[in-house]
């Protein structure tokens, strides 16, 4: 089967597997950076939580030679967890106590999601874009919960400098800071992450002190640079102003600026890392940002 024709068998196979009262909606999807996917949004009577699948995601494993019976079973499990899962009601989302405590922000290219940014309040920043997300539930690398909409700012009634307040008081606590040597990170992530073990590589000659500055669950942690003081207080105790890589929207690497580093080589660090994302849509940037410790400002080369 090509891929398609994969896309309409996940489909039938889902349905005669649920609950004849489920229901089934194939669509489109906008990810980051404009990214399109195809879905299929699971809802069943009484539930909160509509399961969202990505039939490209698991095309692999067909041409792997599982079967279509075999991923659905997978797909299956993965969605009774789904159902599972602590939700809030629809009552407590309009609870503005409730939701108050729970909006956060995220770090985005804004040029790269032009289509995305239509429909969601957002904040420029330099040339990204900051976004907001209700955190409805946090565990290890997994963060549950939604980008919020127009639509859900409407709702609320909320301004998108309100939601930027909330978001900044909220997002350092429920997301603390997490920084680490960029050795000691890899150690523990070198799967998945081999982009920035290529930025190590590609910078081995220079011997750089390098740090990833991200948040506890490494999930959307590029958002961290918004931080009050985060930024700051690295360079203060490192008496240097700082480069910024964006690794990706789940990290940035910070390194003390050294002689000899060249606006050409930074960026083609970054490029190195970029090239070996697997997922488009965790690209933050192609270029490198600066710190100024004089100017107390991050600024765009």
């Amino acid at each position: 089967m090509n891929y398609d024709e994969f896309r309409s068998a996940i489909y039938d196979s889902l349905r005669d597997a649920f609950p004849v009262n489920t229901g089934f909606e194939s669509t489109t999807i906008v990810k980051n950076n404009d990214h399109k996917k195809d879905a299929i949004i699971i809802t069943m009577p009484g539930s909160q939580v509509s399961p969202t699948i990505y039939p490209e995601n698991y095309y692999g494993m067909y041409e792997s030679g599982h079967t279509v019976e075999y991923i659905t079973s997978q797909i299956l499990d993965g969605c009774i967890n789904s159902f599972d899962l602590s939700f809030p009601s629809s009552d407590l989302l309009y609870d503005m106590d409730y939701v108050r405590d729970r909006i956060t922000f995220r770090l985005i290219n804004a040029p790269m999601n032009k289509e995305l940014l239509k429909g969601v309040p957002y904040v420029p920043y330099l040339d990204l874009a900051i976004v907001f997300f209700l955190l409805i539930d946090s565990n290890d690398d997994l963060l549950s919960g939604f980008m919020i909409h127009d639509s859900h700012a409407a709702q609320w009634d909320l301004t998108t400098d309100e939601l930027y307040s909330l978001a900044l008081k909220n997002t350092p606590g429920l997301l603390p800071i997490k920084l680490s040597n960029i050795s000691e990170f890899l150690c523990a992530h070198m799967e998945e992450h081999q982009d920035i073990a290529d930025v190590l590589d590609y910078t081995s000659d220079y011997d750089l002190p390098m740090y990833i500055m991200s948040n506890e669950h490494n999930v959307s942690g590029a958002a961290t640079l918004l931080y009050p003081d985060a930024i700051s207080s690295f360079a203060k105790k490192e008496g240097s102003d700082i480069l910024i890589l964006p690794s990706s929207i789940h990290e940035v690497i910070l390194v003390p600026m050294s002689p000899g580093l060249t606006a050409d080589y930074i960026n083609e660090m970054i490029a190195a890392g970029n090239s070996t994302l697997s997922n488009p849509e965790e690209i933050l940037s192609d270029h490198y940002y600066y710190y100024c410790l004089d100017r107390n400002e991050v600024i765009m080369p």
